[in-house]
């Protein structure tokens, strides 16, 4: 009988896999033996990690949209660690992203990166500068809180990295597409799992979590019964995604769509719509409000338009004055009584007890010094409650950096809304108008909520902020 080669039967990689997967029993026999059982553990989440940073370096679109789906449950993760680990994890996969991004641009020979020329516009000027003042606050004298700063550098450099890999991932309106359908189907999914929370009751181990903290009871129960916030942080960034994401669904309904398209798009924005009161958030309602304000403001000549814009303003007129008396109704109700609601009282009492500080520093008094983000003392913004994000801008980063804020927004905006007046193409003006309505909703939102750094809200506007960059010049 024939003696077998083993080097001829083997081929060089099966050799090396085999190599690997001795070498990598070994280590974990070695770790369980000397450390224990977690060392095991981490020993496995390790080697398996590595297929895994090798793929996202291998294709950076698969990685983004891996790292927009992490961020819908990076929360929910990071509330049952209790670290900081599983957010750090989120930015450093979206470094990964970008390193193999940048290294397939760098490889196309007598080429500079194709994303390079899109820097020139003004959002990416507006995001760069952004970057190169947050960096500038590290010198900030009004605070020692290096922590802080090192927080807001982090968030800076995030959005822009984020910005230039969705830049070169929406080369294609079928691209942007698959974005929306990700995002609404996440949506919906966390629509869904708030209605099954509020219908069929807390699962045992989210109410334990809910009543461990007479804080977070304080903030998530109204009127006895606890406010939903399904896999999110909380029911207030819960419940400003539900509005966004409820109006971009309705908006795509007007656009030339399949009939099926558009029936399973209006039971999406209903189900959200309805899982968002549930959250108890009053700033929700008021987005939705802004949202659909812009929508028929722009495209009021549309039929379509006016039969959704004036359904929806019904909805909300008869919610408002009917005989409905439940915690939630009650709640929006207090949305647009103004002075007459208690808390709106004791926000505008702070406010006026800040002014003072506003005007006199501004370069603000440090990032995250205010809110209880990152605690000192004895500094003057310390455990103040700003309850809004520009107010928050305007404290910590002074009102040079809440214009730089503003005029990145208004910019964004406005660019938008000229391309949308531009184009001829149908289904390109209904994207516009989802995007804008959407877009300002969560701008309106800031005025009384901390949202557009939260996440996925933060990941969904930079997302936005690049498709208003590509979609003018991509088919």
């Amino acid at each position: 009988m024939k003696p077998i080669n083993l080097h001829k039967s083997l081929n060089s990689s099966s050799i090396y896999i085999f190599a690997g997967l001795l070498f990598a029993s070994i280590l974990i026999a070695y770790g369980v033996s000397k450390f224990g059982l977690n060392a095991g553990i981490l020993s496995i989440l390790f080697l398996s990690a590595i297929p895994v940073v090798l793929l996202l370096l291998s294709n950076f679109k698969l990685g983004f949209y891996f790292v927009f789906v992490l961020s819908f449950f990076i929360n929910y993760i990071h509330r049952w660690t209790d670290t900081l680990v599983p957010l750090l994890i989120l930015e450093v996969i979206l470094y990964v992203v970008v390193i193999g991004m940048l290294l397939k641009e760098l490889s196309k020979p007598g080429s500079t990166p194709s994303f390079w020329k899109y820097y020139k516009t003004p959002i990416a000027i507006g995001l760069i500068i952004w970057l190169f003042y947050n960096h500038l606050e590290f010198l900030n004298p009004n605070s020692t809180i290096i922590v802080g700063k090192v927080i807001a550098i982090r968030q800076s450099w995030y959005a822009l990295i984020g910005f230039t890999v969705a830049l070169l991932v929406f080369d294609s309106i079928k691209s942007v597409k698959i974005f929306f359908k990700i995002m609404l189907s996440l949506s919906l999914l966390a629509a869904i799992f708030a209605l099954s929370q509020k219908y069929f009751g807390l699962l045992p181990y989210e109410r334990e979590w809910l009543y461990s903290s007479p804080l977070r009871v304080r903030l998530f129960v109204v009127w006895g019964q606890p406010r939903m916030w399904s896999f999110l942080n909380d029911p207030t960034v819960f419940g400003l995604l539900m509005a966004s994401s409820g109006l971009v669904c309705f908006i795509l309904m007007t656009g030339p769509y399949k009939f099926f398209t558009r029936v399973m798009l209006g039971i999406s924005g209903a189900l959200m719509f309805l899982a968002m009161i549930s959250s108890g958030t009053r700033t929700a309602f008021v987005m939705v409000l802004a949202g659909f304000g812009i929508f028929g403001l722009i495209n009021i000549k549309n039929i379509r338009t006016q039969i959704i814009s004036f359904s929806a303003l019904l909805i909300l007129i008869i919610i408002y004055f009917g005989p409905f008396y439940s915690p939630q109704v009650i709640r929006f109700r207090t949305a647009f009584q103004g002075d007459k609601d208690p808390s709106m009282n004791v926000r505008l009492i702070n406010k006026e007890r800040i002014r003072p500080y506003l005007f006199t520093h501004p370069i603000g008094g440090g990032p995250n010094t205010s809110g209880g983000t990152v605690e000192e003392s004895d500094h003057p913004l310390g455990g103040f409650p700003p309850d809004s994000g520009y107010l928050k801008i305007a404290l910590e980063m002074g009102y040079i950096g809440l214009c730089l804020i503003l005029w990145l927004y208004f910019r964004a905006s406005t660019q938008l809304t000229s391309q949308y007046f531009q184009t001829k193409d149908i289904e390109r003006k209904v994207i516009y108008l989802a995007i804008l309505a959407s877009m300002i909703s969560l701008f309106t939102s800031e005025l009384t909520q901390i949202a557009v750094s939260q996440k996925p809200l933060d990941f969904i506007i930079f997302s936005y902020f690049a498709i208003i960059v590509r979609l003018q010049d991509i088919k």
